[in-house]
């Protein structure tokens, strides 16, 4: 080990041991440190405890450092093999993900066919425990139902006026911190915009903040923001089901959406207005998963 002085690190190392593990054994045995030097830093200060070569060979003998250093191995065994069935069970998602668009392509004729299914599914993301990392795709799907000119119901701007809020440093009386005003973060107005969307006899309604959103939607009313979100419970979901809805979803606003076409008013008449039947991802009758129910289709 050589006759050079190490640290309490160091000679941990050394042993195959932690440094906690090394001090408390050698406290235990009644070793004391070879020499001990005092440190400064800035205001603090302390001392440093260095060991000989002798000294951690003696102790390299104790029952307490053999199994110790066992305990160790194992640790760092039943780790290493941790992390190779974590990159293992990875590659594994990575290849079930790109599967993913292949699979929710032959559920559904087109991805128009799958825009229900999709509201289905940004309705579960958006009440998920992570549903801020669905903000953009969420964007993403309002702004593909409201450029369609189709589905959109109704769209309101809701605003509302945050109180300036109090400096913590000095309790409002001013300070350098916020510039001897007392306040460290102004009063502000933040706005957001609720859209209402029909697709395919359905309604869904959405809640987008105004700094989220990728494009300035024509309003139909403003009013107050009485701070209410979502209703519902929040959604624990696991990954894999995270990433199967956001991938249908992306296949739903994968293809824009023609504008539609004059309807004469002779065939206007004629239409039938009762109510409509959903039709399922198979296009088999079946009907869509509800307002509370979370869009199934095989991952």
């Amino acid at each position: 080990m050589g006759s050079q002085l190490v640290t309490t690190e160091a000679a941990a190392e050394k042993l195959g041991i932690s440094p906690s593990q090394f001090s408390r054994i050698y406290r235990a045995r009644g070793y004391a440190p070879d020499h001990v030097e005092s440190w400064h830093y800035g205001r603090r200060s302390g001392d440093r405890h260095l060991w000989a070569a002798r000294t951690l060979a003696a102790l390299a003998r104790t029952r307490e450092v053999r199994e110790a250093r066992e305990r160790r191995i194992r640790r760092d065994g039943a780790a290493a093999e941790r992390r190779v069935a974590a990159e293992a069970h990875a590659r594994r998602e990575e290849r079930s993900r790109a599967r993913l668009p292949g699979k929710i392509a032959a559920l559904f004729a087109s991805p128009r066919a799958a825009l229900a299914s999709a509201c289905d599914a940004m309705w579960a993301l958006n009440r998920s425990t992570d549903a801020k990392s669905s903000y953009g795709l969420k964007t993403r799907l309002i702004r593909h139902l409201y450029d369609a000119e189709v589905f959109t119901d109704r769209v309101e701007k809701l605003s509302r006026t945050l109180p300036p809020r109090e400096c913590w440093e000095c309790d409002g009386d001013g300070c350098d911190r916020c510039y001897d005003t007392g306040v460290y973060l102004p009063g502000r107005e933040v706005c957001s915009y609720l859209f209402t969307f029909t697709v395919d006899g359905r309604k869904f309604v959405w809640r987008q903040p105004d700094f989220a959103l990728t494009f300035e939607p024509e309003v139909e009313a403003e009013r107050p923001d009485d701070g209410r979100g979502p209703s519902g419970e929040t959604l624990a979901l696991p990954s894999r089901r995270v990433w199967s809805l956001r991938a249908l979803v992306e296949y739903a606003i994968s293809e824009p959406i023609a504008p539609p076409e004059p309807v004469d008013a002779c065939d206007e008449e004629d239409d039938d207005h009762g109510a409509s039947t959903d039709v399922g991802p198979s296009g088999d009758g079946r009907t869509l998963a509800g307002p509370n129910e979370i869009v199934a289709f095989p991952v």
